[in-house]
Protein backbone atom coordinates (compact mmCIF):
# COMPACT_ATOMS: atom_id res chain seq x y z
CA UNK A 1 0.00 0.00 0.00
CA UNK A 2 3.03 1.95 0.89
CA UNK A 3 4.44 1.60 -3.08
CA UNK A 4 1.11 2.02 -4.30
CA UNK A 5 0.31 5.69 -2.34
CA UNK A 6 3.99 6.78 -3.27
CA UNK A 7 3.67 5.97 -6.80
CA UNK A 8 0.19 7.76 -6.98
CA UNK A 9 2.07 10.95 -5.37
CA UNK A 10 4.85 10.37 -7.83
CA UNK A 11 2.62 10.15 -11.04
CA UNK A 12 0.00 13.28 -9.25
CA UNK A 13 3.35 15.18 -9.27
CA UNK A 14 4.08 14.72 -12.81
CA UNK A 15 0.94 15.26 -13.62
CA UNK A 16 0.28 18.26 -12.19
CA UNK A 17 4.00 19.90 -13.95
CA UNK A 18 2.58 18.57 -16.99
CA UNK A 19 -0.64 20.05 -16.55
CA UNK A 20 0.65 23.45 -15.49
CA UNK A 21 3.16 23.38 -17.99
CA UNK A 22 0.79 22.59 -20.92
CA UNK A 23 -1.74 25.61 -19.57
CA UNK A 24 1.01 27.54 -19.64
CA UNK A 25 1.59 26.61 -23.72
CA UNK A 26 -2.04 26.65 -24.79
CA UNK A 27 -2.68 30.32 -22.84
CA UNK A 28 0.81 31.94 -23.30
CA UNK A 29 1.80 30.64 -26.80
CA UNK A 30 -1.49 28.67 -28.83
CA UNK A 31 -0.59 31.10 -31.41
CA UNK A 32 2.89 30.38 -31.64
CA UNK A 33 3.13 26.79 -31.85
CA UNK A 34 5.66 25.99 -34.67
CA UNK A 35 4.55 25.81 -38.02
CA UNK A 36 4.44 23.30 -40.08
CA UNK A 37 6.97 22.84 -42.48
CA UNK A 38 8.18 20.54 -45.02
CA UNK A 39 10.63 17.77 -44.08
CA UNK A 40 14.24 17.53 -44.45
CA UNK A 41 13.83 13.60 -46.43
CA UNK A 42 10.17 13.59 -47.47
CA UNK A 43 8.08 10.47 -47.77
CA UNK A 44 7.36 8.49 -50.52
CA UNK A 45 4.30 6.69 -52.24
CA UNK A 46 5.72 3.20 -52.65
CA UNK A 47 2.96 1.31 -53.67
CA UNK A 48 -0.57 1.37 -54.51
CA UNK A 49 -2.87 -2.03 -54.09
CA UNK A 50 -6.54 -1.83 -55.67
CA UNK A 51 -9.33 -2.40 -52.92
CA UNK A 52 -12.76 -3.43 -54.06
CA UNK A 53 -14.80 -0.72 -55.72
CA UNK A 54 -18.13 1.11 -54.16
CA UNK A 55 -17.88 2.58 -50.92
CA UNK A 56 -14.74 4.58 -49.54
CA UNK A 57 -12.40 1.54 -47.50
CA UNK A 58 -11.06 3.97 -44.35
CA UNK A 59 -9.32 1.38 -41.89
CA UNK A 60 -6.26 -0.86 -41.84
CA UNK A 61 -4.36 -3.26 -40.07
CA UNK A 62 -1.71 -5.56 -40.52
CA UNK A 63 -1.37 -9.23 -38.69
CA UNK A 64 1.72 -11.14 -38.01
CA UNK A 65 1.88 -13.09 -40.83
CA UNK A 66 2.21 -9.45 -43.15
CA UNK A 67 -0.91 -9.52 -44.44
CA UNK A 68 -3.20 -6.39 -44.50
CA UNK A 69 -7.02 -6.13 -43.17
CA UNK A 70 -9.08 -3.18 -44.57
CA UNK A 71 -12.70 -2.54 -43.10
CA UNK A 72 -14.92 -0.27 -44.77
CA UNK A 73 -19.02 0.64 -43.09
CA UNK A 74 -21.99 1.32 -44.63
CA UNK A 75 -21.22 -0.97 -47.13
CA UNK A 76 -24.26 -1.76 -49.85
CA UNK A 77 -22.51 -4.87 -51.50
CA UNK A 78 -19.72 -7.18 -50.95
CA UNK A 79 -17.25 -8.00 -48.11
CA UNK A 80 -17.55 -5.57 -45.40
CA UNK A 81 -13.45 -6.29 -44.00
CA UNK A 82 -11.21 -7.97 -46.39
CA UNK A 83 -7.98 -9.20 -46.28
CA UNK A 84 -4.94 -8.26 -48.96
CA UNK A 85 -1.81 -9.98 -49.48
CA UNK A 86 1.69 -9.86 -50.67
CA UNK A 87 0.20 -10.47 -54.34
CA UNK A 88 -2.57 -8.03 -53.96
CA UNK A 89 -4.89 -10.96 -54.03
CA UNK A 90 -8.31 -9.74 -52.13
CA UNK A 91 -10.16 -12.16 -50.05
CA UNK A 92 -13.04 -11.62 -47.86
CA UNK A 93 -11.28 -12.00 -43.88
CA UNK A 94 -11.83 -13.81 -41.56
CA UNK A 95 -14.01 -15.61 -44.05
CA UNK A 96 -17.56 -14.83 -46.22
CA UNK A 97 -19.72 -15.54 -43.97
CA UNK A 98 -18.44 -13.00 -41.37
CA UNK A 99 -19.29 -10.67 -44.49
CA UNK A 100 -22.78 -11.74 -45.16
CA UNK A 101 -25.89 -10.70 -42.85
CA UNK A 102 -28.05 -13.33 -44.39
CA UNK A 103 -26.51 -16.41 -43.61
CA UNK A 104 -27.62 -17.93 -39.82
CA UNK A 105 -24.72 -17.34 -37.67
CA UNK A 106 -22.50 -14.79 -36.40
CA UNK A 107 -21.52 -12.06 -38.79
CA UNK A 108 -20.31 -8.29 -38.74
CA UNK A 109 -23.17 -5.70 -38.83
CA UNK A 110 -21.61 -2.41 -38.95
CA UNK A 111 -17.78 -2.37 -38.92
CA UNK A 112 -16.15 1.20 -37.93
CA UNK A 113 -12.79 0.92 -36.93
CA UNK A 114 -10.08 -1.50 -36.90
CA UNK A 115 -6.38 -1.69 -35.22
CA UNK A 116 -3.72 -4.17 -33.74
CA UNK A 117 -2.62 -4.49 -30.26
CA UNK A 118 0.92 -5.37 -28.88
CA UNK A 119 0.83 -8.71 -29.85
CA UNK A 120 -0.24 -8.23 -33.62
CA UNK A 121 -3.88 -9.39 -33.00
CA UNK A 122 -6.68 -7.44 -35.24
CA UNK A 123 -8.94 -6.57 -33.61
CA UNK A 124 -12.34 -4.78 -34.54
CA UNK A 125 -15.26 -2.70 -33.84
CA UNK A 126 -18.06 -3.32 -34.64
CA UNK A 127 -20.86 -0.82 -33.91
CA UNK A 128 -24.24 -3.55 -33.75
CA UNK A 129 -27.61 -2.81 -33.96
CA UNK A 130 -31.15 -2.07 -32.53
CA UNK A 131 -30.59 -5.95 -31.62
CA UNK A 132 -26.96 -6.82 -31.44
CA UNK A 133 -24.54 -4.50 -28.78
CA UNK A 134 -21.73 -2.68 -29.79
CA UNK A 135 -18.64 -5.28 -29.90
CA UNK A 136 -14.92 -5.94 -30.09
CA UNK A 137 -14.31 -8.62 -32.29
CA UNK A 138 -10.83 -10.22 -32.57
CA UNK A 139 -10.59 -11.11 -35.87
CA UNK A 140 -7.10 -12.83 -36.86
CA UNK A 141 -7.66 -16.64 -35.32
CA UNK A 142 -11.32 -17.96 -34.41
CA UNK A 143 -13.27 -14.70 -34.26
CA UNK A 144 -13.37 -13.70 -30.18
CA UNK A 145 -16.11 -11.35 -29.48
CA UNK A 146 -16.50 -8.56 -26.43
CA UNK A 147 -20.22 -7.11 -26.43
CA UNK A 148 -19.57 -3.62 -24.71
CA UNK A 149 -21.48 -3.30 -21.16
CA UNK A 150 -24.71 -1.78 -21.03
CA UNK A 151 -23.53 0.77 -18.80
CA UNK A 152 -21.10 2.39 -21.53
CA UNK A 153 -23.68 2.50 -24.61
CA UNK A 154 -26.13 4.87 -24.90
CA UNK A 155 -28.90 5.76 -26.89
CA UNK A 156 -27.06 7.95 -29.29
CA UNK A 157 -23.53 6.13 -29.13
CA UNK A 158 -21.79 5.48 -32.18
CA UNK A 159 -18.46 4.28 -31.56
CA UNK A 160 -15.83 5.04 -34.25
CA UNK A 161 -12.47 4.46 -33.05
CA UNK A 162 -10.37 1.69 -31.26
CA UNK A 163 -7.03 1.16 -29.55
CA UNK A 164 -5.77 -1.77 -27.53
CA UNK A 165 -3.18 -2.67 -25.24
CA UNK A 166 -3.80 -5.56 -23.08
CA UNK A 167 -5.68 -6.20 -21.14
CA UNK A 168 -7.91 -2.98 -22.16
CA UNK A 169 -8.96 -1.87 -24.87
CA UNK A 170 -9.78 2.70 -25.42
CA UNK A 171 -12.73 3.53 -27.67
CA UNK A 172 -14.24 6.95 -28.69
CA UNK A 173 -18.18 7.04 -28.34
CA UNK A 174 -18.44 9.97 -31.20
CA UNK A 175 -22.06 9.89 -30.43
CA UNK A 176 -21.40 10.99 -27.26
CA UNK A 177 -18.28 12.83 -27.02
CA UNK A 178 -17.04 10.13 -24.47
CA UNK A 179 -13.70 8.21 -24.33
CA UNK A 180 -14.44 4.47 -23.22
CA UNK A 181 -12.01 1.98 -21.69
CA UNK A 182 -12.89 -1.93 -21.67
CA UNK A 183 -11.18 -4.27 -19.75
CA UNK A 184 -11.21 -7.44 -21.74
CA UNK A 185 -10.20 -9.51 -18.62
CA UNK A 186 -13.54 -9.13 -16.82
CA UNK A 187 -15.57 -7.24 -19.30
CA UNK A 188 -16.09 -4.26 -17.05
CA UNK A 189 -15.95 -0.96 -18.66
CA UNK A 190 -16.32 3.23 -17.47
CA UNK A 191 -16.91 6.26 -19.90
CA UNK A 192 -14.90 8.95 -19.16
CA UNK A 193 -14.71 12.71 -19.92
CA UNK A 194 -18.03 13.22 -21.55
CA UNK A 195 -18.73 16.11 -23.39
CA UNK A 196 -15.62 17.48 -22.22
CA UNK A 197 -14.86 20.61 -24.63
CA UNK A 198 -11.40 18.43 -25.65
CA UNK A 199 -13.61 15.70 -27.07
CA UNK A 200 -16.09 18.04 -28.93
CA UNK A 201 -15.69 19.09 -32.27
CA UNK A 202 -15.53 23.25 -31.88
CA UNK A 203 -14.83 24.23 -35.47
CA UNK A 204 -15.90 23.22 -38.70
CA UNK A 205 -13.97 20.27 -40.98
CA UNK A 206 -12.23 20.85 -44.12
CA UNK A 207 -11.71 18.00 -47.26
CA UNK A 208 -9.44 18.85 -50.05
CA UNK A 209 -9.76 23.00 -48.94
CA UNK A 210 -13.75 23.32 -48.69
CA UNK A 211 -15.59 23.43 -45.62
CA UNK A 212 -18.25 20.38 -45.12
CA UNK A 213 -21.39 21.42 -44.35
CA UNK A 214 -24.13 19.48 -42.29
CA UNK A 215 -28.00 20.21 -41.84
CA UNK A 216 -29.54 23.30 -42.60
CA UNK A 217 -26.51 23.83 -44.61
CA UNK A 218 -24.22 24.90 -41.34
CA UNK A 219 -21.04 24.08 -40.46
CA UNK A 220 -20.12 20.34 -40.31
CA UNK A 221 -18.35 19.60 -36.89
CA UNK A 222 -17.67 16.21 -35.17
CA UNK A 223 -16.97 15.09 -32.11
CA UNK A 224 -14.23 12.38 -30.88
CA UNK A 225 -13.49 9.92 -33.42
CA UNK A 226 -9.64 9.19 -33.35
CA UNK A 227 -7.33 7.61 -30.89
CA UNK A 228 -3.53 6.57 -30.50
CA UNK A 229 -1.72 4.92 -28.03
CA UNK A 230 1.86 4.51 -27.28
CA UNK A 231 3.43 1.40 -27.88
CA UNK A 232 4.44 1.11 -23.88
CA UNK A 233 0.37 1.81 -23.62
CA UNK A 234 1.77 5.54 -21.00
CA UNK A 235 -0.29 7.83 -22.59
CA UNK A 236 -3.56 8.27 -24.74
CA UNK A 237 -3.85 10.75 -27.53
CA UNK A 238 -7.13 11.75 -28.39
CA UNK A 239 -8.89 14.43 -30.66
CA UNK A 240 -12.06 15.10 -32.50
CA UNK A 241 -11.27 15.51 -36.44
CA UNK A 242 -11.08 18.69 -36.51
CA UNK A 243 -8.41 19.11 -33.50
CA UNK A 244 -6.57 19.70 -31.69
CA UNK A 245 -4.64 16.52 -30.46
CA UNK A 246 -5.31 15.98 -26.56
CA UNK A 247 -2.88 13.10 -24.37
CA UNK A 248 -3.83 11.83 -21.13
CA UNK A 249 -2.27 9.21 -19.00
CA UNK A 250 -3.57 5.85 -19.09
CA UNK A 251 -2.65 4.97 -15.55
CA UNK A 252 -5.46 7.45 -14.46
CA UNK A 253 -8.09 5.40 -16.87
CA UNK A 254 -7.32 2.09 -15.73
CA UNK A 255 -6.59 2.22 -11.57
CA UNK A 256 -9.81 3.09 -9.87
CA UNK A 257 -8.14 5.16 -7.26
CA UNK A 258 -7.57 8.03 -8.71
CA UNK A 259 -10.26 11.02 -8.42
CA UNK A 260 -12.34 12.88 -10.86
CA UNK A 261 -10.53 15.97 -10.03
CA UNK A 262 -7.34 14.17 -10.91
CA UNK A 263 -8.86 12.51 -14.22
CA UNK A 264 -10.08 16.32 -14.77
CA UNK A 265 -6.37 18.22 -14.52
CA UNK A 266 -4.20 15.38 -16.79
CA UNK A 267 -5.70 15.90 -20.28
CA UNK A 268 -3.77 17.96 -21.86
CA UNK A 269 -3.25 19.84 -25.30
CA UNK A 270 -0.57 18.54 -27.24
CA UNK A 271 -0.85 20.21 -30.34
CA UNK A 272 -3.08 22.06 -32.60
CA UNK A 273 -4.12 20.18 -35.96
CA UNK A 274 -5.94 20.65 -38.93
CA UNK A 275 -8.70 18.08 -39.86
CA UNK A 276 -7.53 14.75 -39.90
CA UNK A 277 -9.11 11.64 -41.53
CA UNK A 278 -6.77 9.73 -38.94
CA UNK A 279 -3.72 9.18 -37.07
CA UNK A 280 -1.23 6.57 -35.20
CA UNK A 281 2.03 6.88 -33.27
CA UNK A 282 5.47 4.75 -33.96
CA UNK A 283 7.51 3.06 -31.56
CA UNK A 284 9.79 6.19 -31.10
CA UNK A 285 6.60 8.05 -30.04
CA UNK A 286 6.57 10.25 -33.58
CA UNK A 287 2.56 10.42 -34.33
CA UNK A 288 1.83 10.19 -37.67
CA UNK A 289 -1.43 12.19 -39.03
CA UNK A 290 -3.37 12.69 -42.33
CA UNK A 291 -4.77 15.72 -43.39
CA UNK A 292 -7.44 15.96 -45.19
CA UNK A 293 -8.01 19.09 -45.44
CA UNK A 294 -4.62 19.43 -47.70
CA UNK A 295 -4.20 16.03 -48.68
CA UNK A 296 -0.99 15.70 -46.58
CA UNK A 297 0.82 13.49 -44.60
CA UNK A 298 2.09 15.30 -41.02
CA UNK A 299 4.26 14.14 -38.18
CA UNK A 300 4.98 15.44 -34.95
CA UNK A 301 7.88 13.48 -32.94
CA UNK A 302 8.82 13.51 -29.66
CA UNK A 303 10.62 16.53 -29.98
CA UNK A 304 7.69 18.24 -30.54
CA UNK A 305 8.77 19.34 -34.19
CA UNK A 306 6.09 19.38 -36.88
CA UNK A 307 6.71 17.93 -40.36
CA UNK A 308 5.11 17.81 -43.89
CA UNK A 309 6.29 14.30 -45.11
CA UNK A 310 3.86 14.10 -48.22
CA UNK A 311 1.59 16.42 -50.01
CA UNK A 312 -0.68 14.11 -52.51
CA UNK A 313 -4.21 14.30 -53.20
CA UNK A 314 -5.21 10.96 -52.45
CA UNK A 315 -4.71 11.76 -48.91
CA UNK A 316 -7.79 14.03 -48.98
CA UNK A 317 -9.63 10.30 -48.69
CA UNK A 318 -7.97 8.90 -46.48
CA UNK A 319 -8.88 6.93 -43.57
CA UNK A 320 -6.87 5.75 -39.83
CA UNK A 321 -3.09 4.60 -40.74
CA UNK A 322 -0.73 2.07 -39.58
CA UNK A 323 3.12 1.57 -39.14
CA UNK A 324 4.51 -2.04 -40.25
CA UNK A 325 6.77 -4.26 -38.60
CA UNK A 326 8.44 -3.17 -41.98
CA UNK A 327 8.71 0.48 -40.69
CA UNK A 328 6.36 1.44 -44.01
CA UNK A 329 3.28 3.34 -43.23
CA UNK A 330 -0.16 1.79 -44.31
CA UNK A 331 -3.17 3.89 -45.13
CA UNK A 332 -6.55 2.92 -47.03
CA UNK A 333 -8.15 5.87 -49.36
CA UNK A 334 -11.10 5.70 -51.27
CA UNK A 335 -10.77 2.05 -52.98
CA UNK A 336 -6.78 2.45 -52.56
CA UNK A 337 -4.58 1.11 -50.50
CA UNK A 338 -1.18 3.28 -49.95
CA UNK A 339 1.88 1.86 -49.05
CA UNK A 340 4.36 4.92 -47.97
CA UNK A 341 7.98 4.54 -47.48
CA UNK A 342 8.72 7.03 -44.28
CA UNK A 343 11.80 9.07 -43.75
Amino acid sequence: MACLKASRIALSCILAVGAFAAAGFNSAHAQQERPWVPAPIPAKVEHVSSLVDGEKWHGVALLANGVIVAERENATSGPLVISVDPQDRISPFPDASWNDPHVQGPHFVHPTAITTDEQGKAWLLDNGSADISPRLIQIDGPPNVHSLPRNVVMPQSRFTALVVRQPFAYLADQGTATLVVLNLKDGTAKRFFTNDPALRGRRPMFVDGVEQRGKNDLPLARDISMLALQKDGAWIYEQPPCGPLYRVSTALLTDPNYSPIELMESLAQWRDTPTLGGLTISSDNTLYMIDIAQGRLLSFDAGRLPHILLQDPRLTQAGAPIIGADGKLYVASGNMLLRIVLP
